[in-house]
């Protein structure tokens, strides 16, 4: 069986698979070899993304046909309070440097960074989502720099959250697992849940039904029950040090935290967020745009200084 795997910029490689059980992971990775380049997805022509796991059968490939690879840049990843650095290869390795008690030393792990999707960093670790879905972590042990007492848990791991001293991840089922230091919902198990994004000392979860779950200090958006009637029909949550938005099906934006005010803004379209930003900015459907162009800050909210770590 022959597949041909395509990058935007033209290049393109021809693979002979030896049978249809080869996993997509398998594919990827041949094909990264064969390209020099990191890559990061697998698309057919009809635009679905193929899983890891699945095999060249299972994802109903045809001889012969054509996929597109998305590049995976190399990035660096900073501790939150930028005492360390992480950098994460367009091979998927990893390096790093910094301070030891904020994650600068990840010899402990090395072994096991390899193939590597994305790095979440928080004050005194990272944690790393490999592409087979497991998780490997590093730094301070108590802040969610161990997670080994965690290991049953984290499989097929989608994305990852982090608050100043502990983590947060979602499985592609919808559980949520949390672990380091800071008290978890008083929930045997949190499923259904779609998205997790983290303050400095509170996380937001989206569930399947579109309603928000928020726990941790309430300063830093952790208690929402003033503005739990409005969180209805969420699309997606954004998150800076100290407050939450939720954007709603209806382009509405609803904001909490920050230890002042919340608000609720019409005909939003976007919130462009980067990490360490201390206010939201937002772009309407009109394609206006209010806040600044790092981020913006705008007098809805007032941000909290960071928490101490």
């Amino acid at each position: 069986m022959k597949l041909h795997i395509c990058l935007l910029s033209g290049a393109n490689t021809e693979l002979d698979l030896p049978s249809t059980d080869v996993s997509v992971g398998q594919l990827r990775r041949k094909a990264q070899v064969q390209l020099c380049c990191g890559i990061d997805q697998l698309i057919t022509s009809d635009g679905r993304v193929l899983k890891e796991s699945m095999s060249v059968e299972d994802a109903c490939l045809n001889d012969d046909e054509t996929l597109t690879a998305s590049v995976r840049p190399t990035q660096i990843v900073a501790s939150v309070r930028g005492l360390a650095m992480a950098y994460h290869r367009c091979d998927g390795s990893v390096e790093t440097w910094g301070f030891r008690d904020s994650g600068g030393d990840s010899s402990r792990v090395a072994p096991a960074l390899c193939d590597v999707r994305s790095i979440t960093p928080n004050a005194r670790g990272f944690a790393a989502v490999l592409y087979s879905g497991r998780v490997v972590t590093w730094g301070i042990a108590p802040c969610g720099g161990d997670s080994s007492h965690f290991q049953d848990e984290l499989f097929d791991v989608q994305d990852i959250a982090s608050t100043a001293l502990s983590f947060a991840a979602v499985r592609s089922d919808g559980v949520l697992i949390q672990w380091g230091s800071m008290k978890p919902l008083p929930l045997k198990r949190m499923d259904g849940v779609q998205q997790v994004v983290g303050s400095a000392m509170a996380y937001a979860a989206l569930l399947k039904d579109g309603e928000v779950l928020t726990w941790g200090h309430g300063e830093y958006g952790g208690d929402s029950h003033e503005v739990q009637g409005e969180l209805v029909e969420v699309q997606r949550l954004y998150a800076t040090n100290a407050a939450f938005a939720a954007l709603r099906a209806d382009a509405r934006l609803v904001t909490w935290g920050g230890g002042e005010l919340q608000e609720t803004l019409a005909e939003v379209e976007e919130v462009p967020i980067r990490p360490g930003l201390q206010s939201f900015g937002l772009t309407r459907k009109d394609q206006t745009r209010e806040g600044d162009p790092d981020g913006g800050c705008l007098g809805f909210v007032r941000i909290m200084p960071h928490a101490s770590a």
